[in-house]
């Protein structure tokens, strides 16, 4: 690895990824994949000993060289479950433990959602032996993504593998997955936004504040709705506010671009845009063979066409969340994601999590008054 290493550095072979918001830039002269090919000639973790059937990595035939004890687990210690599971009920365990090319797990508040997801990846490296490198675990906060590597690194060990799974936001993954392709354009500040869309909306005679142009913006964007912001540029009738809006929307695309910028919801639409190109199936072997969501109910229609993107012709999906506690509708996610799931996945595993661990009996009993008037059909979902 160093002799080639050098070799690149000599040809220029460099990837270098800018810094933004107080994060530093990187130089590397490997991607993260090929450093996994090479340390991943041995299995870090477990076979399978608790009934799920082993999987062998492409490169032949597993090499055992890791103990229980590697994980925290003593000798001595019952052997009958991973013990990651041991503090599992019945339907957690099920969630954490069953192979399926689709699962949709439900889950409300207390029902012990985050140990869950944290159990489902933890069967997946020690018991069925996949690769860190081939696994992305979606969360909605960097807060939720950092609580879900800390349970991890606690459980597990192991933090020199675990450094090769991916975690973090739709937005972030989609940053990585971008200037991995060359995207040189950096997620502009909120004050740059502001001001950017403030310019937009003088220019044009807007009537509304920057803050309200961004707002609709972003609702248009989350539906996908990227390409009609364009407009006419003649015979718009200056009294129609749309199109007085599109105007808008196109200088305001055309500054952002001329600052080398791009706000986060063109981060979503330019990887689906990568994705949709041929040769591009890499991509998703390398991370995405085994993909799970957190927080599933929040999902935008654009969110939910990324989930099919990076699943297409994987392994196994899997999420999580109580379409219940869908309360992000004016930021464009939609209640239908979980009928919208079952729809395009017809041999779809659903699981029920509902024992509560949180709340006395009283106040579920108040709560489930509440919501058992939520509408059933979702009548305006838009998935």
């Amino acid at each position: 690895m160093i002799a080639e290493g050098i070799c690149r550095l000599r040809r220029g072979q460099v990837e270098r990824r800018p810094g933004y918001d107080g994060e530093y830039g990187t130089i590397s002269l490997f991607e993260p994949w090929e450093m996994d090919e090479v340390e991943g000639q041995m299995s870090l973790f477990l076979p399978s000993k608790w009934g799920l059937p082993e999987q062998r990595a492409d490169n032949g035939p597993r090499m055992q060289g890791v103990q229980a004890s590697d994980f925290g687990r003593g000798e001595t210690e019952e052997a009958d479950m991973p013990f990651c599971l041991e503090k599992l009920n019945e339907a957690q365990r099920k969630a954490a433990m069953t192979p399926a090319p689709a699962i949709a797990v439900t889950a409300g508040p207390g029902t012990g959602k985050t140990g869950t997801l944290t159990a489902r990846i933890l069967c997946l490296l020690k018991d069925r032996g996949v690769k860190p490198s081939e696994i992305t675990a979606v969360t909605f906060t960097n807060k939720a993504a950092a609580e879900l590597r800390v349970r991890l690194e606690g459980q597990a060990g192991a933090k020199r593998a675990l450094r090769l799974l991916n975690t973090g936001t739709f937005h972030s993954i989609c940053l990585k997955l971008l200037q991995e392709q060359g995207f040189d354009r950096i997620p502009a500040s909120e004050e740059m936004l502001l001001e950017l869309a403030g310019d937009a909306v003088k220019e044009t005679g807007l009537d509304c504040t920057a803050a309200e142009f961004l707002r609709k913006l972003s609702l248009i964007k989350s539906r996908g709705g990227r390409n009609v912001l364009s407009g006419n540029e003649a015979g718009e009738k200056a009294e129609d506010p749309e199109a007085g809006f599109q105007k808008a929307a196109a200088r305001y695309e055309e500054s952002l671009e001329a600052e080398g910028a791009c706000d986060f919801d063109d981060l979503l639409l330019e990887t689906l845009k990568l994705l949709k190109q041929e040769k591009k199936e890499e991509i998703r072997r390398r991370r995405f063979s085994y993909l799970l969501v957190d927080e599933f109910q929040d999902v935008n229609p654009v969110q939910f066409q990324l989930i099919q993107a990076w699943n297409k012709g994987q392994k196994e999906l899997f999420v999580i969340g109580d379409p219940d506690q869908a309360i992000y509708g004016f930021r464009g996610s939609d209640p239908g994601c979980f009928e919208a799931l079952r729809r395009e996945y017809p041999g779809l595993t659903q699981i029920a999590l509902s024992e509560n661990y949180r709340s006395v009996p009283s106040v579920l009993e108040g709560a489930q008054a509440l919501i058992s008037m939520n509408p059933a059909g979702r009548e305006n979902c838009i998935l």
